[in-house]
């Protein structure tokens, strides 16, 4: 075996020592040309705990087949595993073969980042002795990143809002294996709005710890309850993270807030109630219940009336308002005068803690009462066809205790029907007046009964209202339409079909149904359905066939289709026409009268010969003779005739 690590002088030199002959023979082990090796890839990086793989390739370039041994030459890392499989090859002359090299790195206290590990190996021909050659492959230790995260101390503390928590937490760089660079960032759910503290990075060398401050602050607003907060240690990999989650207890602070839903200060008339609306919103940051007390005066002396339709607010939660409608009830005393006014208040109190409260307060005068009426003079219910005007006379009362202004409007689906002849009054209280009220349906509206028409009355004080409503019987108008859809002019032959398309449309305001007939030239040729049913406003379509006669003659013929309303009381109608030209045909038939007669040598024979014209139209017949004997003649009187259809 040749040692590789000589040098050719130094071995030169050796073999002149043992002989000249063995000189003559032995090939020399770092420049042999009988074999190559080469080795892919010659670099690669991995990762602690991996394995990499290179394949070598041995070339036999020599003229007889041989084998090699391959072995690795240099000293394995510790902790590093290192070796060659196949340990030997058979190379045939010409080809090649491969074997894997094989470089298990350590594990992270064996394979620091960044370092370099080179593997050399040697080739060496056992079978021609053909000397040995060696190759070095590299590989490189990439960085791992891992850390851990736990909290010193407890996990869960309790804050007011706007307060400050702070939570210690240990950080190591203990599944790295080199310097790491870590950044922390938090995520929570509902805590847009609070103030976390925290380092943005720290740098740690493997197996390295330290401790930062992880701080919290609730808003002012926040709500009473556990909030869970992930603390993230993100290597700079950017994408190796460890978290540790603390939790922060807010807790309760009640508050609440009262506002007037409507007016606080309302006018009722002597012996009346009045009735006073407010909102309760949940201000603090739980769940809470309330409870309502009316605070007494000196208008409970003064014979006034006052009750809470609820006295408690049941779980309300954060920020959720709850509209009191009408909850204070007010009644003011029969002897009660003008202007008497009193001041009631409501306390609505925090059932977590009742220090806690706000209060409603209302004001009530005494003042004119408002009472309009309104009825119909006559019938409050009429008939007539769209566009015919109707009238109704309506009377309005003012019923109040004192001079009101009131005015007339009209309202509802149908209010632009109407129009009223005066819509402003101002009387007396128990005084009445009348106006009159006119309504047209307009073109087009629908046959119905009861359309309706609301006539409302509106005193001064512009919330005190009367209603009553009218009604319209809207009478059904009749009226059809036909028409072709299309060409209304078609071409056939005798016996022929053509066809129309007709709309037929029921133009009346209501359900009608439209009786078809066929009138005209020759009604009969025609089909169509006898009626259709139609809402108003519909139209439809249907087919008239016709069949022309076999008999028809050349020429235009006209169809009048007849629509006519089933449902009306006078003959409502309307028509269309449709054109049939028969297309001209030609055809001749010749009739002989004694075909076969007898006759003497150069006599003449004479045939009476009937031709007649079988075509649509007019002709004009030519006629000849194709053949006879030779020597025979033949003529006819005339070789022309017009002759009329038929």
């Amino acid at each position: 075996m040749h040692n590789t690590n000589l040098n050719t002088p130094v071995r030169v030199a050796l073999l002149f020592a043992v002989g000249l002959a063995m000189l003559v023979f032995m090939p020399s082990a770092e420049a042999s040309e009988s074999f190559t090796v080469g080795v892919t890839p010659s670099t690669q990086n991995g990762e602690p705990d991996e394995t990499l793989t290179y394949t070598i390739t041995v070339e036999n370039t020599g003229d007889n087949d041989d084998s090699y041994n391959l072995t690795i030459t240099s000293t394995t890392r510790a902790g590093w595993n290192e070796y060659i499989l196949p340990t030997s090859l058979d190379v045939k002359d010409g080809q090649s073969e491969t074997a894997t090299l094989y470089v298990e790195i350590g594990d992270r206290d064996d394979a620091p980042a960044d370092i370099t590990e080179f593997v050399t190996f040697k080739t060496e021909s056992i079978t021609l002795d053909a000397g040995a050659t060696s190759k070095s492959v590299t590989a490189k230790v990439d960085q791992v990143y891992g850390n851990t995260l736990t909290i010193n101390g407890t996990t869960t503390q309790n804050a007011d809002p706007d307060a400050t928590v702070t939570f210690a937490v240990k950080v190591v760089n203990d599944e790295g294996n080199g310097k790491d660079t870590i950044t922390f960032s938090q995520t929570s759910s509902g805590t847009d709005d609070w103030s976390f503290v925290f380092p943005g990075s720290v740098t740690l060398d493997k197996d390295e710890s330290t401790e930062i401050s992880f701080s919290a602050t609730p808003d002012i607003n926040a709500l009473a309850g556990l909030k869970s907060i992930s603390l993230f240690a993100t290597s700079e990999d950017s994408s190796t993270a460890t978290s540790v989650t603390v939790t922060v207890r807010v807790n309760k602070l009640p508050d609440l807030n009262v506002v007037k839903v409507g007016s606080s200060a309302e006018d009722v008339e002597a012996g009346k109630r009045v009735y006073y609306s407010f909102s309760v919103t949940n201000k603090g940051n739980a769940v809470d219940s309330f409870d309502l007390e009316i605070e007494n005066g000196s208008w409970y002396d003064k014979g006034w009336e006052a009750s809470l339709d609820s006295e408690e607010i049941s779980s309300l939660d954060v920020d959720e308002s709850i509209n009191l409608t009408d909850v204070l009830v007010i009644k003011a005393p029969m002897n009660a005068g003008a202007d008497d006014e009193v001041t009631i208040k409501v306390k609505v109190s925090s059932q977590e803690n009742s220090s806690v409260y706000k209060t409603y307060t209302s004001r009530t005068t005494v003042l004119q009462d408002f009472e309009p009426k309104l009825k119909v003079i006559g019938g409050d219910t009429q008939s007539a066809p769209p566009d015919e005007e109707v009238s109704y006379t309506i009377n309005i009362t003012n019923d109040g205790n004192g001079e009101d202004d009131i005015t007339l409007s009209l309202h509802g689906g149908n209010a632009t029907w109407g129009t009223l002849a005066e819509s402003s009054f101002t009387l007396a209280a128990g005084e009445s007046d009348e106006t009159t009220l006119r309504v047209t349906a307009p073109d087009g509206t629908l046959a119905q009964n009861g359309y309706s028409i609301t006539v409302r009355a509106t005193s001064e004080d512009t919330t005190t209202k009367a209603n009553r409503a009218v009604f319209l019987n809207v009478q059904q108008v009749y009226e059809v339409s036909v028409s072709v859809s299309g060409d209304s002019t078609k071409n056939g032959d005798p016996g022929a079909s053509v066809s129309y398309t007709i709309t037929v449309k029921n133009k009346g305001n209501g359900d009608d149904t439209v009786n078809l007939a066929l009138e005209g030239d020759n009604p009969d040729w025609g089909s169509i359905v006898e009626d259709v049913d139609l809402e108003a406003d519909e139209s439809t379509s249907v087919n008239l066939s016709v069949s022309i006669d076999e008999e028809a003659n050349f020429g235009d013929y006209t169809i009048i289709v007849n629509g006519s309303s089933d449902e009306a009381p006078s003959n409502i109608y309307d028509t269309t026409i449709v054109t049939v030209t028969v297309n001209k045909e030609y055809q001749v038939d010749l009739l002989i009268n004694e075909a076969q007669k007898s006759g003497d040598a150069d006599s003449s024979v004479v045939y009476d010969i009937i031709v007649k014209n079988k075509g649509t139209g007019d002709d004009t017949i030519r006629l000849s003779v194709d053949e006879w004997p030779t020597g025979w003649t033949a003529n006819f009187n005339e070789t022309e005739i017009d002759i009329g259809a038929g």
